[in-house]
């Protein structure tokens, strides 16, 4: 194949040339980096072949920059121009996150350039989740900006015909670059042509002509963002992404575009982070790059004028806001001053460089954030036999503290958030808030029929009431003590060989940025407690703006010999810590040095943030590699949330709800006057809970538990516990209860107490939609459970769980709980505390036994398998042991965790649970 001859010599253009010149500071280098994401990893050769045909076919991509007495240009590299050093692979650690791609991409954008060879770069990553691959691209600004970027695409990806590739040679050997000199000519000869042909009007343009250069020129002064002032050369990137036309379908319902929408959510977002760090500047500074392309111009180069200005950011509505940022970036685009583009690069790029520099970093450091939007490919696309599936841009801040690029791919908006690490300290927060605001310019769109004008966006109350605790979330927080921390917790064991280092160290750092990665399926672990002043209502849950993930992921190493005996007594000893209130709450503590190689997990959680259920979801959400429920992770959940607020506010909320919590009231009486049957139905089911409720004389006293515990469990196969429910008639719960009874009446024994009466077990029950998923809170009741360990046969005991669990499932008592905790959110604060206190101290139940269903499919961290999960359920003040079950990967743990003080042998009763299972294993029928 031949081809013509690259041009000895080309200059750079005026723009190429301060590209180049202004990173003598380095904090305006002008590095961008593509990360695509492909479903398998790319051929290698095809790849290599398809880099050096693009290299042959734009000359770019094997030059380097050269300074001359007569200032910057492209030269051929020549034998320095090695495609090795150009493309490289690896393979990602552990399960290969895109967090772990864009970490890697962040450090790649914060980097050099060799100078002494072509100024890009491709990475392959192989190892994504799911068998992808990542492709990260970094390019110097001066190859070119973003729309001539994409342009060049094609020379990468795989041809849809046999004449592709020679249609795209042609159209970049063909279509010159018009020279820099003969472009400064040209638009001088324009203006020349143009004061000759109107002279008057032309000479009474001049100093509005002259302002608008000064407007363009002028230093920008300091950020007006009082927290995100700092600048450095870290680089931190995130991604987002939206429906292509939900984001019209918003510009469109204000008669904006689609930039309007982009730059309106990035403006809306910026206002909920300043907010969250306690101000709110009424204007940011913004550099926005607008396209100078024209029809014929060749791929590659740079063909864009920077506009600069300054936005208003505290519209609170989205639709008023897209119409302001139209009027002014449309105003922008009428500058006179952008015209001139080229004459003005000229003239700066004959400066002495360092004079260069310090020009435009007065003009780029005052700059709050970059907003750059490119139209990406829209038709599905190949690269070396991997199909692309997502391609996100992270343009350089250049001095900002931020850069926030929109790349189309598909029907898709890709967003990608170059972020200063100086300047922006918590970029998870940014990110959240960013999607918030995308998600309200969205439903902008969402709201609009296009017949009407959409509805005034109101903006939201400063407490929304789905974030205040429940009655029974309140209480959990309220039964707390020193002695009983309200804490569900587990014990997980994993494999080692993914989370330990070469040394046998804890990556407690990649831990962390992958657990930090998934919280967004969890939104609720970023938030914390917000009390209200004089306990006028139930707390909130607020946004952490400081959260922190190595305030709550820790590491530990048990000494020799490092048994799981001593797992076990330091997961009892963590489980007794009081969380602190003032963050989040929840810890998990990371365990290495036991014998046999494994990782410990000790994890836990306030009751008042997850019941059984809830707890056991976030295993699933925070170490599962499947899809939520039967859709996909969304790029972007949305929770009810609310920023720390003032004392009066609090207040006058908790006035507001206590109204509102009236008129319910009133409203759910009225309709008990309508139906009176219903209202019947509901005062006996309660009336059957109240009746039941009796002194509970069982085989041990219920006294205060001490502030020490112990745990234990058995392992059994689900499969086998499932077949004895069959053979019986009995379900899974009614075989675990079982169990537990036996292996609870071999303690008695053992112990010298034989008991002579039941125990009497509350058995929660879950209210959560079958369909659920993520739900946090509490939505439980319970049922109070007589266990027969009087029985000395193992079918007795099984008949007579049986028949209580039939009665109570088919009885009032179940409802009646549950009309008795919805009754409790209408009740004071006053009296909800003094309820949870005497319910603390109840004396109608022995023991807790929880069931939950968990995982089907084996859960991971970083790749590494989690091998089991031991549930721990929390005691209450008179409570001196409780058992957790928990169904996991086809397995069944049965764990108890008693009171160090109350006598009981936990080991004994986990060893007791395997011959009770035996002996209902073999059982020939029920008596």
């Amino acid at each position: 194949m031949t081809t013509d001859a690259a041009p000895a010599e080309v200059r750079l253009s005026s723009s190429e040339a301060l590209l180049w010149t202004i990173e003598r500071d380095p904090l305006l280098r002008s590095t961008i980096v593509v990360v695509g994401l492909l479903d398998r990893p790319p051929d290698d050769v095809r790849l290599r072949a398809r880099l050096a045909a693009a290299a042959e076919t734009f000359p770019r991509l094997r030059q380097r920059v050269e300074p001359d007495r007569r200032g910057l240009r492209w030269v051929d590299a020549g034998t320095a121009f090695d495609l090795d050093h150009h493309l490289r692979r690896y393979r990602l650690a552990g399960s290969g996150s895109l967090r772990q791609v864009l970490d890697d991409a962040g450090v790649l954008a914060g980097g050099t350039f060799d100078q002494a060879r072509p100024l890009w770069q491709v990475v392959v990553a192989e190892g994504l989740e799911g068998g992808g691959a990542a492709l990260i691209v970094k390019l110097h600004h001066a190859v070119t900006d973003g729309v001539g970027g994409v342009e060049l695409l094609p020379m990468l990806t795989d041809p849809a015909d046999g004449d592709r590739p020679a249609r795209l040679r042609k159209s970049a050997r063909t279509t010159r670059r018009e020279p820099q000199v003969q472009r400064v000519l040209r638009t001088a000869e324009t203006t020349v042509e143009g004061i000759a042909s109107h002279p008057a009007a032309s000479l009474a343009a001049v100093p509005r002509v002259a302002r608008s250069v000064g407007r363009l020129l002028r230093p920008a002064g300091p950020p007006l963002s009082p927290v995100a002032a700092g600048r450095g050369l870290g680089r931190h990137l995130d991604t987002l992404e939206y429906p292509l036309d939900a984001l019209s379908d918003a510009a469109h319902a204000v008669g904006g575009t689609l930039n309007d929408a982009f730059v309106s959510a990035v403006i809306g977002g910026l206002h909920r982070y300043h907010e969250k760090h306690g101000c709110a500047p009424d204007k940011l500074r913004v550099t926005m790059p607008i396209s100078t392309r024209r029809p014929g111009d060749a791929p590659g180069g740079n063909r864009f004028t920077p506009a600069r200005f300054v936005l208003p950011l505290a519209i609170a509505d989205p639709a008023e806001r897209m119409r302001a940022v139209g009027e002014i970036t449309r105003a922008w685009r009428k500058e006179p001053a952008l015209a001139l583009t080229d004459v003005l690069a000229a003239a700066l790029a004959h400066l002495p460089s360092d004079v260069t520099a310090s020009v435009f970093g007065s003009m780029l450091k005052g700059v709050d954030f970059v907003a750059t939007n490119v139209p990406g490919v829209t038709e599905r696309t190949w690269i070396a036999g991997a199909e692309l599936l997502r391609l996100y841009a992270f343009a350089p801040p250049s001095g900002a503290a931020l850069n926030v690029a929109l790349l189309s791919h598909g029907a898709t908006c890709c967003i990608g958030i170059n972020s200063d690490t100086d300047a922006i300290a918590d970029p998870e927060v940014l990110s959240d808030c960013l999607a918030d605001g995308f998600a309200e310019v969205v439903e902008v769109g969402a709201c609009h029929d296009g017949t009407e004008t959409p509805p005034t966006f109101v903006a939201p109350a400063a407490v929304d009431r789905a974030a205040r605790l429940t009655a029974l979330d309140t209480a959990f927080l309220q039964m707390e003590s020193t002695n009983t921390p309200m804490h569900v917790g587990a014990l997980l064991e994993l494999d080692e060989e993914l989370l330990l280092d070469e040394h046998g160290e804890l990556r407690i750092t990649e831990i962390r940025t992958e657990l930090a990665s998934r919280l967004d399926r969890c939104p609720r672990m970023r938030q914390k407690l917000q009390e209200v002043p004089l306990g006028a209502a139930r707390p909130l849950w607020v946004d952490e703006p400081d959260f922190d993930i190595a305030r709550h992921v820790h590491s530990l190493a048990l000494p020799p010999p490092g048994t799981h005996r001593q797992l076990s007594e330091l997961c009892a000893t963590l489980q007794m810590r009081l969380l602190d209130r003032s963050r989040p709450l929840w810890e998990m503590w990371f365990v290495s040095g036991l014998a046999d190689g494994s990782v410990g997990l000790i994890y836990k959680v306030h009751h008042a943030l997850v019941d059984g259920v809830s707890a056991a979801e976030t295993f699933e959400l925070l170490l599962g590699d499947g899809p939520l429920g039967d859709g996909p992770v969304p790029a972007v959940r949305r929770t009810v949330s609310t920023s720390p607020v003032s004392g009066t506010r609090l207040l006058w909320d908790a006035a507001v709800d206590s109204f509102r919590a009236t008129v319910d009231a009133g409203r759910t009486a009225a309709q008990a006057l309508a139906r009176p049957e219903r209202a019947v139905q509901t005062a006996a089911q309660v009336a059957a809970v109240l009746s039941r409720a009796r002194f509970a004389r069982g085989p041990w006293p219920n006294r205060p538990v001490g502030s020490g515990r112990t745990l234990a469990a058995a392992t059994f196969d689900l499969r086998d516990v499932k077949a004895i429910g069959r053979k019986h008639g009995a379900t899974v719960n009614d075989v675990v209860l079982a169990v537990v009874t036996g292996a609870l009446r071999s303690a008695l024994v053992a112990g010298g107490s034989p008991p002579t009466r039941p125990l009497q077990a509350l058995v929660p029950v879950s209210l959560h939609a079958p369909d659920a998923r993520g739900e946090v809170g509490n939505l439980v009741t319970g049922l109070v459970v007589p266990l027969p360990v009087d029985a000395d046969d193992a079918g007795a005991r099984l008949a007579t769980i049986v028949a209580h669990t039939t009665r109570l499932k088919s009885g009032p008592e179940g409802a009646g709980m549950a009309a008795l905790l919805r009754a409790a959110d209408y009740w004071p604060v006053p009296a909800l505390g003094a309820t949870a206190r005497l319910v603390g101290h109840q004396p109608f139940v022995n023991v807790v036994v929880t069931n939950v269903r968990g995982s089907e499919d084996p859960l991971r961290l970083l790749g590494a398998a989690v091998r089991q999960i031991t549930p721990i359920v929390p005691l209450g003040h008179n409570l001196p042991a409780g058992v957790a079950v928990l169904s996991y990967a086809g397995a069944l743990v049965v764990s108890v965790y008693v009171d160090a003080d109350s006598g009981l042998d936990a080991d004994h009763i986990a060893s007791s649970f395997t011959e009770a299972f035996h002996e209902l294993h073999d059982l020939k029928e029920l008596r």
